[in-house]
């Protein structure tokens, strides 16, 4: 049972988002998005999924569990949502790169419908949208004092007035280990107000913000 839960969250963080096809900011678009204006949204974070061994032998129940668990992490410990701090580091480099007009300051919505995005940021040409669509922590299935932290993000680049999608990509990151006593464990994870739970998805949001700024704003 435990194996198969294992695969299920793993299918699910590291599947590509549904629906988002990879579109990299053509070198067109990008010359006509010189000094325009830029608004940064980030969606809702989504819940955090807490898996352990001993929850998975519950099957749903224990699933369920899991995803309490992992909330009551994240809003007891101010765990950020990684979405946000990929948005800011896009728009930085968007900014500098076009001479766009942006504030650091991240929107947040509870939509990633590209026309409702529009209508909600109307005073800007330019929408930058990321959206985090799975995180978790998650033991190994033959290691279960040893944790890999995942991540699944996707990120929209909108023009607002033609209300079409510039560019596009999501990213999916799980960190791979020789040996699994290499990884964090449960009380890195969680002692001192999270600070390893927090430092493991600040090296994957770090992996997901590079590849966008190679592959999607090269």
């Amino acid at each position: 049972m435990t194996k198969k839960l294992h695969s299920v969250f793993a299918v699910m963080l590291l599947a590509g988002c549904a629906g988002t096809v990879n579109t990299p900011l053509s070198t067109s678009q990008a010359d006509q998005m010189r000094g325009r204006s830029l608004v940064v949204a980030t969606h809702e974070k989504p819940s955090f999924s807490a898996a352990t061994a001993t929850k998975a032998m519950f099957g749903a129940f224990g699933a369920v569990a899991m995803i309490n668990e992992g909330d009551e992490i994240v809003r007891t410990n101010d765990v950020q949502d990684p979405s946000v701090y990929i948005a800011q580091g896009i728009a930085q480099s968007l900014a500098q790169k076009y001479d766009l007009a942006t504030s650091t300051e991240v929107n947040i919505t509870s939509t990633d419908d590209v026309d409702e995005l529009s209508e909600q940021y109307a005073d800007s040409d330019l929408i930058l949208f990321t959206r985090t669509r799975g995180w978790n922590f998650m033991y190994f299935p033959t290691d279960w004092d040893n944790y890999r932290v995942g991540l699944n993000v996707t990120m929209q680049l909108i023009d607002r007035n033609r209300r079409s999608v510039l560019a596009a990509a999501d990213c999916a990151y799980q960190p791979e280990y020789a040996d699994s006593d290499e990884a964090p464990t449960h009380d890195y994870l969680l002692s001192d107000h999270a600070a390893g739970l927090k430092a493991e998805l600040r090296k994957s949001a770090d992996y997901c913000l590079k590849k966008f700024l190679r592959e999607t704003f090269a």
